[in-house]
């Protein structure tokens, strides 16, 4: 799991399973990470870096490399920057987001 600091007041969590990892336990840390500490969780594969700093900006380019490489869903995307950048935007809110 990848916290943003300062952790109290961030509400993104990066649940990260490696190759090693059970999906049993990856399901157990996205529980803990929403049930108890009530983060958005956004799941991405094991690479150098985290999802979020792949979008320093809510970036169209930088969200679709991100996707077409596999790293992340649009979905997973959307709510990472969503909840990163637009805390007071409405529900619909990132570079992957249509306005439907």
């Amino acid at each position: 799991m990848h916290f943003f600091d300062p952790v109290p007041v961030q509400r993104l969590v990066e649940v990260i399973p490696t190759q090693l990892a059970s999906e049993s336990v990856t399901r157990q840390m996205t529980a803990v990470a929403e049930g108890v500490l009530g983060k958005t969780v956004v799941r991405a594969r094991d690479r150098a870096g985290f999802v979020v700093n792949a979008l320093p900006v809510p970036s169209p380019v930088s969200a679709v490399r991100t996707l077409e490489s596999g790293v992340a869903s649009a979905e997973d995307i959307d709510s990472t920057a969503a909840a990163a950048w637009c805390s007071a935007a409405p529900t619909r809110c990132g570079p992957c987001a249509s306005s439907t």
